[in-house]
């Protein structure tokens, strides 16, 4: 030993800034205990490095902290439901999420049966929203509303406006057969304007007369 300082590597799983450094620090989302750097739970993060307990690692925002034996974890929140980030070490209950008050577009706030607190759930398959204080979603054109889902209505029929979850709707009420203006006929379940230089009556046709002016042939 010549009494000189010198450079050493930093333990597996530390690290340092160089320079004149004379210690080593755990990383960005670990904690020392027992002489060692040992990892964060979960998705927690030791927000200001060094921490030197296990309590020092923190759970991210809109996340709650559950134990379940001797292991630590982070859960997220509900779609929604907001929180602040939080230290480990003491459990909280799902209930420590606060309720949303908004959502995004193609969801609907609706309450969790467990905690009595609004989140935000995905709109049923063909249904959309974009009020983000909607507690239901609309069906597209020519669905109908069953077991809160949006079914199709038959061919040549159609519905607006109906919305999930909500009441059951009975296909055969609210299906209602398409009558489409004059010079208008029914394409593929829609109200279309006839080509030019043809005609219609109207109501259920699915097709539009020829109808070319002098001098014109129909092609």
């Amino acid at each position: 030993d010549s009494g000189k300082n010198y450079c050493k590597a930093c333990p597996e799983g530390t690290t340092s800034d160089g320079g004149s450094s004379t210690t080593c620090t755990c990383g960005g989302t670990q904690y020392f205990d027992d002489d060692e750097c040992k990892a964060c739970p979960s998705t927690s993060t030791c927000p200001s490095p060094p921490c030197s307990a296990l309590t020092e690692c923190t759970c991210p925002a809109d996340h709650y902290v559950e134990k379940s034996g001797n292991s630590w974890s982070c859960t997220a929140c509900k779609t929604g439901q907001t929180k602040a980030a939080s230290n480990v070490g003491t459990a909280q209950a799902a209930t420590t999420c606060n309720a949303a008050t908004s959502c995004a577009a193609d969801y609907y706030l609706t309450e969790d049966a467990d905690s009595g607190k609004n989140y935000c759930e995905a709109c049923p398959e063909g249904s959309t929203s974009s009020d983000g204080s909607s507690t239901t979603c609309t069906c597209a054109a020519n669905k109908y509303a069953k077991n809160n889902k949006c079914e199709n209505c038959g061919a040549n029929t159609f519905r607006t406006g109906s919305v999930v979850p909500g009441a059951n709707e009975n296909k055969n009420d609210v299906c209602l057969e398409k009558s489409c203006a004059e010079n208008q006929y029914i394409k593929d379940g829609a109200c279309t304007n006839c080509p030019e230089g043809s005609t219609s009556a109207g109501g259920k046709v699915t097709t539009c007369t020829p109808n070319c002016a002098s001098g014109k042939y129909w092609d």
